[in-house]
């Protein structure tokens, strides 16, 4: 029966995945770009909107860094938005993740997310399983361990984020390594984590797991050191995430919008989806319309009574102490996840950026644990009664929400006509055709009639894969062509879009944005494209204009705009290319080249300068100025990566080499072959002063923390193969000799 559990993890993960055994089928949400111009398709029903970022934002990634990895390259920084960005600087890219850049060195985007998706998920049940193994716990309670760890609804509806999922996988190996006190190990699993995880998890779990060491009493010099070694194995991710935090426009969030209450979370850790589907109808529980994610805490019904059963009651794995450590992890992250006094005034400075509801990912490990213990020590009686009670608290609920439907309703969209008068309706047929709503009637009802552990943790299988399976969209075909796009693939010059194609859908068809979408990025290049619209300042993440005709962005380069079917042109400038049932695409007749020398410098005196200046003629620099004069130049593209950029410039008068990419720390430049300083032009770009004559001007990013970071975990790595030698080496004379110290 050993074998049985790790099968049953093994078999939910096969099952949740046969759409892409089977079809082929990606795990990207792929139908949404349904409702979008120029994809549009009326009458295509969208799985589930929720998860759309993985479809306009980190896929679109993927296939970028799918196809340097297959020319050779290892790209640090993206030029595809905002005039580029810091790309291994974004603290989620998992840009140096070896299973991720294998698996796109190998496969298709598409394929190489979905692989990596599916290894980790299973991974991180399998090693939450091995965990609980070898802290003594039964088949049975190591496996509602894993599940639950795996697939609960945090999990499920993260599912196609992979840097959850990843952090997940290396918290339980983590928490193994705290168990056998292998320092070694956690240095490794910790690096890894930081290394392919979204930082913010793993700001959360990296407490946890100390947490933890502590109270298990398995702290020493050495898992401390090892702990210290982690952190440094990061560093040529997190020292470029730091520098890019300390430059960036994101504001500390308001908390009261960004966090549920309390009692909203309360009901759905007896039903995940009492608040509504996304699929259907979805009531808004925050004024910044978050995703369903941020919310979730469910982790089985089942398990939730086995939880709660297991609280100051110690069995053969877990100490009763441990129990209420777990309880108080758990109620602890609920409080936070809630921003719950007192937790806005710890949320100050760095940690005021971040979304509450994230820290559930230490809820639903408690949780984990709590169940493997009930399940260890299982207690029928116990159990039933809490059964018993909470569904009638749950049948109660049901009621009382059928009977008072709030008015808040996200999906389907809030303007829809008579959408108030229909709230009621659309509830009760969400609540009452959802399989979720009865699972506690059915868990109750398999208490009495079949309490077996291995029916506990099958039913429990099927509870938490009835969310997964519907929450997590697959899509067959994804960035099809259209006659719009094919105007604007893979043309010189940026391009911008206006009510369509949206975040960054554009860049897999090789257009190059002057927004975009990024959770960071510096705030000087937020403060250029405001200045563009002063009186309508653009989202602090998406960056999406509303104001197309400007000499600032002429000078980005923006030559391409992808707009509504029927828009009208932005300005005198722009010519219309291409109209159809698809998009309108216009061509911006003054947009400057990639690259051009001026002859005329002003220094940088505040933004408002660049309101209306002549690009072409004039540029406004920040710090030292050299001498210019005005005269012929002309100025050639040779050659091009992510990370470089070569130009050939001929000047008849010195004067200042303008690149229309954005300025920031890491790029070096050098004229034929000799460093040169670059200076910020025109509020936000690169330039180069140069002589007269002709010159070959070459930029490369070589940003100096990840430059030092590489230094840094390098000597971490040398380090822990050195100490992994000596811990091999002195292996054989403490079993000769046991009782020898150290």
């Amino acid at each position: 029966m050993r074998g049985l559990y790790p099968l049953v993890l093994t078999a939910v993960v096969v099952v949740l995945f046969a759409p892409f055994w089977m079809q082929g089928r990606a795990f990207v949400p792929g139908d949404f770009l349904t409702t979008l111009y120029p994809w549009r398709a009326d009458g295509v029903k969208v799985q589930n909107p929720e998860p759309f970022d993985v479809a306009v934002f980190f896929y679109p990634q993927d296939v970028l860094l799918n196809k340097e990895l297959k020319q050779g390259r290892l790209p640090l920084w993206n030029p595809a938005i905002f005039a580029g960005h810091p790309w291994i600087a974004s603290g989620q890219s998992a840009q140096l993740y070896p299973p991720r850049l294998l698996l796109h060195w190998l496969f298709t985007p598409a394929t190489a997310r979905t692989l990596d998706l599916m290894v980790h998920l299973l991974a991180m049940g399998l090693c939450t399983y091995w965990f609980l193994r070898v802290r003594g716990f039964e088949p049975p309670a190591a496996g509602m361990g894993g599940l639950v760890f795996m697939l609960n609804a945090f999990m499920a509806t993260w599912l196609e984020f992979e840097h959850v999922l990843i952090v997940g996988t290396f918290t339980a190996l983590m928490l193994l390594a705290v168990e056998k006190r292998n320092p070694l190990m956690l240095a490794i699993c910790g690096g890894l984590a930081l290394h392919a995880g979204h930082i913010q998890f793993c700001l959360y779990v990296g407490p946890l797991v100390a947490a933890y060491a502590m109270m298990r009493r398995k702290v020493d010099l050495g898992m401390t050191v090892g702990a210290a070694l982690a952190v440094v194995l990061s560093f040529p991710i997190t020292l470029p995430f730091l520098q890019l935090q300390s430059l960036c426009q994101r504001p500390q969030l308001p908390l009261q919008d960004m966090a549920a209450s309390l009692p909203s979370y309360l009901p759905t850790l007896l039903s995940p989806t009492f608040w509504g589907r996304p699929q259907e109808l979805l009531l808004d529980r925050v004024p910044a319309h978050l995703i369903f994610s941020e919310f979730a805490c469910y982790i089985g019904f089942i398990p939730l009574l086995l939880a709660l059963s297991a609280v100051g009651r110690k069995s053969s794995a877990m100490e009763r102490r441990e129990t209420f450590f777990w309880a108080a992890i758990a109620v602890g992250a609920l409080w936070a996840a809630s921003a719950t006094f007192p937790y806005p005034l710890l949320a100050q400075g760095f940690l005021g950026r971040l979304i509450p509801g994230r820290v559930l990912i230490v809820f639903v490990l408690a949780g984990a644990m709590l169940a493997a213990q009930g399940c260890q020590g299982l207690d029928l009686k116990r159990v039933r009664a809490l059964g018993v009670t909470l569904l009638a608290v749950w049948i109660a609920l049901v009621a009382w929400l059928l009977h008072n439907p709030p008015g808040n309703v996200k999906l389907p969209p809030p303007d829809t006509p008579g959408l108030q008068e229909q709230i009621p309706a659309l509830l009760s047929h969400t609540l009452l055709t959802d399989p979720q709503t009865y699972i506690p009637l059915l868990a109750v009802g398999l208490l009495f009639l079949f309490p077996r552990k291995i029916a506990l943790v099958i039913f429990t299988a099927i509870d938490l894969s009835i969310l997964a399976v519907g929450y997590n969209p697959t899509s067959a075909d994804l960035y099809p062509e259209t006659p719009a796009l094919k105007v604007v693939q893979n043309q010189p010059g940026r391009t911008e879009k206006t009510r369509a194609a949206f975040y960054n859908t554009l860049t897999p068809y090789g257009a190059r944005l002057v927004g975009g979408y990024e959770s960071l990025f510096p705030v000087r290049y937020y403060r250029l494209l405001w200045t563009v619209q002063p009186d309508a300042p653009p989202p602090i993440r998406s960056l999406a204009l509303q104001t197309f005709d400007h000499p600032i962005l002429d000078a980005l380069g923006l030559t391409w705009l992808v707009a509504f079917p029927g828009t009208e042109a932005p300005g005198p400038a722009w010519q219309q290319v291409y109209t159809g049932p698809d998009a309108t695409v216009f061509r911006n007749t003054r947009a400057m080249p990639r690259a051009w020398v001026v002859g005329e410098v002003q220094p940088f005196t505040g933004y408002e300068q660049l309101r209306s200046f002549e690009p072409a003629r004039t540029a406004t620099v920040e710090g030292a100025l050299e001498p210019v004069r005005p005269g012929p130049a002309s100025v050639t593209l040779t050659t091009e990566t992510t990370d470089s950029v070569e130009l050939t410039a001929q000047l008849d008068q010195p004067g200042l080499l303008v690149l229309a990419d954005q300025f920031y720390p890491g790029w070096e430049a050098t004229v034929d072959g000799q460093p040169k300083p670059i200076v910020c032009a025109d509020g936000a770009l690169r330039g180069v002063f140069l002589p007269a004559g002709r010159h070959e001007v070459r930029f490369v990013f070589r940003p100096a923390p990840f430059r030092t970071g590489v230094r840094l975990a390098l000597g971490a790595l040398a380090l822990l193969l050195v100490w992994a030698g000596v811990r091999r080496w002195r292996a054989p004379s403490r079993a000769a000799n046991p009782a020898s110290p150290g």
